[in-house]
């Protein structure tokens, strides 16, 4: 799909704990925001 990155679980060679941060908090719940998150992809 166009505009989205997939980060397989339980691969290991992801880790998406390298795109998430821990300051950013559900509003509601106060829980780590991991579900969505923005992202800007470059070329290596």
């Amino acid at each position: 799909m166009p505009g989205v990155v997939s980060v397989p679980h339980g691969w290991s060679g992801a880790n998406v704990n390298m795109l998430t941060d821990m300051v950013t908090r559900d509003p509601v719940t106060g829980y780590p925001d991991f579900k969505s998150l923005l992202c800007k992809v470059e070329a290596v």
